[in-house]
């Protein structure tokens, strides 16, 4: 196997912002974030992500818990009346219930289409 610079704990560490990053919190998942903390590149913080399933796992449930988080934040700002974020939720949650954008095309005046297929081949026969 490689070596790898630091222990797969401190990588965990690394990650949820336990251990000497108690201070610094969650990386959220980001791997920049993770290599930064680390002292490495990114393309090392990925390969200890694809070395270690337990690596893997733990920066999903970084990233599952800030999306969780953000959900949170997106609610209480609906619950205070953001048009931003109702509309948002709307456009994205909503879609079910037909809050999505369209486009509706039509002819003049809001007539039909008419399409016409011009074949201008002009080959030698």
């Amino acid at each position: 196997m490689a070596y790898t610079k630091v222990d797969l704990d401190t990588i965990i560490d690394a990650i949820r912002g336990t251990g000497a990053w108690k201070d610094k919190g969650s990386s959220g998942g980001n791997i920049s974030s993770i290599a930064r903390r680390l002292g490495v590149t990114r393309a090392t913080a990925y390969s200890y992500m694809t070395r270690w399933k337990k690596v893997e796992n733990a920066i999903i449930d970084e990233r599952e818990a800030m999306l969780d988080f953000t959900e949170n934040q997106l609610f209480k700002q609906v619950q205070e009346g953001n048009i931003t974020a109702i509309i948002f939720t709307l456009k994205t949650l909503g879609k079910s219930r037909g809050y999505v954008e369209r486009q509706e095309v039509t002819g003049a005046d809001g007539g039909k289409v008419q399409i016409e297929y011009v074949n201008d081949w002009r080959g030698e026969e």
